[in-house]
């Protein structure tokens, strides 16, 4: 299990935006969007999924850090969604 932990940040209200993309590292293959938003925020998002990915990242007039943690197994089960 791995947790994303991302925040979005900008000068412009109404006009920020970020998109983010999991795609497999090896093929290029699109897993899926993991995350859409149009405002600022920070949030966290636990993945059951292994393997080797990307992210793709876009964003419009916007300030963001993604951090990826890998968690042990005993950590996830203390993971609790809000």
């Amino acid at each position: 299990p791995w947790l994303l932990d991302w925040n979005l940040n900008g000068d412009y209200d109404a006009l920020i935006a970020l998109d983010v993309t999991l795609v497999e590292a090896h093929t290029g293959r699109h897993v899926g969007r993991i995350l859409h938003t149009k405002r600022k925020g920070n949030g966290l998002q636990l993945f059951d999924q292994s393997g080797q990915f990307q992210l793709r990242v876009s964003s419009t007039l916007a300030r963001w850090t993604l951090k990826i943690e890998q968690l042990e197994p005993e950590e996830k089960e203390l993971y609790t969604p809000r």
